[in-house]
Protein backbone atom coordinates (compact mmCIF):
# COMPACT_ATOMS: atom_id res chain seq x y z
CA UNK A 1 0.00 0.00 0.00
CA UNK A 2 1.67 3.11 -1.17
CA UNK A 3 -0.49 5.48 0.79
CA UNK A 4 1.01 6.56 3.99
CA UNK A 5 -1.16 5.08 7.32
CA UNK A 6 -2.33 7.51 9.95
CA UNK A 7 -0.96 5.59 12.94
CA UNK A 8 2.54 5.53 11.27
CA UNK A 9 4.21 7.37 13.68
CA UNK A 10 3.63 3.90 15.57
CA UNK A 11 5.77 2.45 13.44
CA UNK A 12 8.12 5.24 13.37
CA UNK A 13 9.02 5.56 17.05
CA UNK A 14 9.07 1.36 16.80
CA UNK A 15 11.94 1.07 14.36
CA UNK A 16 13.56 3.78 14.36
CA UNK A 17 12.67 4.79 10.63
CA UNK A 18 11.28 7.90 8.82
CA UNK A 19 8.84 6.46 6.90
CA UNK A 20 8.05 9.92 5.21
CA UNK A 21 11.40 10.37 4.02
CA UNK A 22 11.35 7.13 2.75
CA UNK A 23 8.28 7.30 0.74
CA UNK A 24 9.36 10.11 -0.84
CA UNK A 25 12.79 8.82 -1.67
CA UNK A 26 11.00 5.92 -3.81
CA UNK A 27 8.55 8.47 -5.19
CA UNK A 28 11.42 10.03 -6.38
CA UNK A 29 12.60 6.60 -8.22
CA UNK A 30 15.12 5.12 -5.38
CA UNK A 31 14.89 1.83 -3.29
CA UNK A 32 14.41 0.60 -0.68
CA UNK A 33 17.56 -1.69 0.34
CA UNK A 34 18.66 -3.79 3.19
CA UNK A 35 17.02 -5.90 5.62
CA UNK A 36 13.92 -4.67 7.51
CA UNK A 37 14.57 -2.97 10.31
CA UNK A 38 13.68 -4.98 13.91
CA UNK A 39 10.97 -3.76 16.05
CA UNK A 40 12.42 -2.51 19.24
CA UNK A 41 9.83 -1.92 22.16
CA UNK A 42 6.07 -0.59 21.87
CA UNK A 43 4.38 2.47 21.11
CA UNK A 44 1.13 4.01 21.58
CA UNK A 45 -0.90 6.02 20.11
CA UNK A 46 -4.06 8.49 21.00
CA UNK A 47 -5.64 11.13 19.16
CA UNK A 48 -6.76 13.53 20.85
CA UNK A 49 -10.16 15.21 19.04
CA UNK A 50 -12.19 18.04 19.72
CA UNK A 51 -15.53 15.50 19.87
CA UNK A 52 -18.32 14.57 22.66
CA UNK A 53 -18.24 11.25 23.81
CA UNK A 54 -21.34 11.46 25.62
CA UNK A 55 -22.75 12.35 22.34
CA UNK A 56 -21.70 9.31 20.80
CA UNK A 57 -18.34 11.30 19.57
CA UNK A 58 -20.33 14.04 17.52
CA UNK A 59 -17.59 16.75 16.42
CA UNK A 60 -17.60 19.05 18.84
CA UNK A 61 -16.61 22.51 17.15
CA UNK A 62 -14.94 25.92 18.60
CA UNK A 63 -12.37 28.08 18.90
CA UNK A 64 -9.24 26.82 20.74
CA UNK A 65 -8.59 29.02 23.80
CA UNK A 66 -6.34 27.20 25.30
CA UNK A 67 -2.98 24.79 23.84
CA UNK A 68 -0.78 23.09 25.81
CA UNK A 69 0.38 20.20 24.68
CA UNK A 70 2.36 17.44 26.10
CA UNK A 71 6.17 17.44 26.14
CA UNK A 72 9.50 15.95 27.61
CA UNK A 73 11.32 12.58 26.86
CA UNK A 74 9.50 9.92 24.90
CA UNK A 75 6.44 12.25 24.06
CA UNK A 76 6.16 13.12 20.03
CA UNK A 77 3.48 14.79 19.40
CA UNK A 78 1.49 15.51 15.46
CA UNK A 79 -0.99 18.51 15.54
CA UNK A 80 -1.97 20.72 12.68
CA UNK A 81 -3.14 23.31 15.04
CA UNK A 82 -2.65 26.19 17.45
CA UNK A 83 -4.25 28.43 20.13
CA UNK A 84 -6.64 30.79 18.20
CA UNK A 85 -7.33 28.15 15.50
CA UNK A 86 -10.95 27.08 15.20
CA UNK A 87 -12.12 23.19 14.94
CA UNK A 88 -14.72 23.42 11.97
CA UNK A 89 -17.53 20.66 12.65
CA UNK A 90 -17.37 19.65 8.64
CA UNK A 91 -13.74 18.45 8.70
CA UNK A 92 -11.21 16.26 11.16
CA UNK A 93 -12.03 17.45 14.62
CA UNK A 94 -8.33 15.86 15.75
CA UNK A 95 -6.51 18.52 18.00
CA UNK A 96 -3.44 16.34 17.97
CA UNK A 97 -1.69 12.35 18.02
CA UNK A 98 0.24 12.08 21.11
CA UNK A 99 2.72 8.73 20.25
CA UNK A 100 4.95 7.45 23.37
CA UNK A 101 7.01 5.09 22.76
CA UNK A 102 8.18 2.94 25.55
CA UNK A 103 10.58 -0.81 25.77
CA UNK A 104 7.41 -2.54 26.05
CA UNK A 105 3.64 -1.71 26.38
CA UNK A 106 3.16 -1.16 29.70
CA UNK A 107 6.12 1.79 29.87
CA UNK A 108 4.30 3.42 26.52
CA UNK A 109 0.90 3.13 28.25
CA UNK A 110 2.71 5.19 31.01
CA UNK A 111 4.29 7.62 29.40
CA UNK A 112 1.05 8.46 27.29
CA UNK A 113 -1.26 8.46 30.32
CA UNK A 114 1.23 11.11 31.99
CA UNK A 115 1.33 12.91 28.52
CA UNK A 116 -2.22 13.49 28.20
CA UNK A 117 -2.57 14.47 31.76
CA UNK A 118 -0.26 17.18 31.60
CA UNK A 119 -1.99 18.69 28.20
CA UNK A 120 -4.81 21.17 28.28
CA UNK A 121 -6.94 22.23 25.47
CA UNK A 122 -9.96 24.18 25.92
CA UNK A 123 -12.68 25.09 22.84
CA UNK A 124 -15.01 27.78 23.78
CA UNK A 125 -18.25 25.69 22.79
CA UNK A 126 -17.00 22.52 22.85
CA UNK A 127 -15.12 19.51 24.37
CA UNK A 128 -12.16 17.08 23.93
CA UNK A 129 -12.52 13.66 24.40
CA UNK A 130 -9.57 13.67 26.82
CA UNK A 131 -11.75 12.32 30.03
CA UNK A 132 -12.50 9.45 27.68
CA UNK A 133 -9.13 8.66 26.72
CA UNK A 134 -7.58 8.53 30.31
CA UNK A 135 -10.50 6.07 30.82
CA UNK A 136 -9.77 3.88 28.33
CA UNK A 137 -5.71 4.17 29.21
CA UNK A 138 -6.73 2.70 32.71
CA UNK A 139 -9.09 -0.26 31.46
CA UNK A 140 -7.60 -3.95 31.97
CA UNK A 141 -8.27 -4.97 28.30
CA UNK A 142 -6.39 -2.15 27.04
CA UNK A 143 -3.82 -2.33 29.65
CA UNK A 144 -3.78 -6.06 28.54
CA UNK A 145 -3.97 -5.67 25.20
CA UNK A 146 -6.42 -7.71 24.69
CA UNK A 147 -9.26 -5.22 23.05
CA UNK A 148 -9.66 -5.47 19.08
CA UNK A 149 -11.64 -3.30 16.58
CA UNK A 150 -15.04 -4.29 17.75
CA UNK A 151 -14.34 -4.28 21.63
CA UNK A 152 -15.84 -0.72 22.33
CA UNK A 153 -19.02 -1.82 20.21
CA UNK A 154 -19.00 -4.52 22.39
CA UNK A 155 -18.06 -2.87 25.82
CA UNK A 156 -19.30 0.80 25.30
CA UNK A 157 -18.33 3.30 27.90
CA UNK A 158 -21.74 3.23 29.97
CA UNK A 159 -20.33 -0.37 31.03
CA UNK A 160 -17.22 0.20 32.68
CA UNK A 161 -16.45 0.66 36.33
CA UNK A 162 -14.67 4.34 37.00
CA UNK A 163 -13.23 5.58 39.76
CA UNK A 164 -10.54 7.81 38.90
CA UNK A 165 -11.72 11.92 38.73
CA UNK A 166 -10.26 14.29 36.00
CA UNK A 167 -11.39 17.25 34.28
CA UNK A 168 -12.03 17.60 30.61
CA UNK A 169 -9.27 20.04 29.67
Amino acid sequence: NARLQVEHPVTEESTDLDLVKMQLEVARGGKLEGEPQAIRGNAIEIRLNAEDPEKDFAPSPGRIELLRLPTGAGIRVDTGVEQGDSIPSEFDSMIAKIIAPGRDRNEGLSRVRRALSEQAVVIRGGTTNRAFLLDLLGLPAVVEGTADVGWLDREPPSKWDLHRPHGNL
